[in-house]
């Protein structure tokens, strides 16, 4: 059975949106004195934005049910109407390359052994181009991917997770290339991915003990919420 991420998706192809064309119809004007100056506003920083405020309006037109996150934490959009923890959404919007985070590495481990769920929340990817002479907004592609479909290896490091790093100190997980991405940095599954999330995590927690009681939460609770034996804690570990 089709999640509703994948009939939302559906029901976007339906609808044409490979391939559309938009534009931002927004003007500022500032007067001070004798001046009053217009620009049109083209900037690719504000059409992230600007495309999930559309995806709420579109889904509002299709009466596709869907609550937004009040907060900046994920996901960005809830679409079930019972339960805050399935069916969970989360929107990137990118131009010229896939340069997002998919959330700070610390935060992530810190929360993710009671927020095992977020495992299963399904990413909603949309690649446009922007004309920079007309400001003309063509959508190229759209992906519905999982984390471990997004977040991906360090090529030098393939047991490390892709991360960006600051002054020294490890700050967001980043995405892999959507389009062609290199075979090399990609997840082979959701165990994958833990056990490189779990090696950050080590370099967090220098305890053998809490790692292994961090590790054992999340397997624990992510099969309670799938009702299955999905995780394997020590199949996890030797990857």
């Amino acid at each position: 059975m089709a999640t509703k991420a994948e009939k939302l998706l559906k029901q976007l192809q339906i609808d044409g949106i490979v391939g559309a064309t938009g534009k931002i119809n927004a003007n500022f004007e500032l007067k001070t004195g004798s001046l009053n100056i217009q620009k049109q506003i083209m900037r690719p920083s504000s059409v992230g934005q600007i495309i999930e405020e559309w995806l709420s309006a579109y889904m509002d037109e299709k009466n596709i049910y869907y609550r937004a996150q009040k907060s900046q934490e994920s996901p960005d959009y809830f679409l079930n109407e019972k339960s805050d923890n399935k069916d969970l959404l989360e929107v990137k919007v990118y131009g010229k390359s896939a340069a997002f985070d998919l959330g700070n590495v610390r935060g992530v481990c810190n929360t993710l052994p009671d927020e095992a769920y977020k495992l299963d929340m399904d990413y909603l990817i949309i690649h446009y181009v922007m004309d920079s002479v007309t400001g003309n907004i063509i959508i190229r592609d759209i992906w519905l991917r999982k984390i471990w479909q997004v977040a991906g290896k360090e090529i030098t490091s393939p047991y490390r997770l892709s991360r960006q790093v600051k002054n020294n100190q490890v700050t967001t997980i980043r995405p892999i290339g959507m389009k062609k991405p290199n075979p090399k940095a990609e997840f082979t599954d959701v165990e994958d991915y833990l056990h490189a999330l779990y090696i950050e995590y080590a370099e967090i927690e220098k305890t053998k003990k809490k790692q292994e009681e961090w590790l054992k939460k999340i397997v624990a609770n992510y099969n309670k919420f799938k009702k299955a034996e999905i995780l394997d804690y020590d199949r996890i570990l030797s990857k």
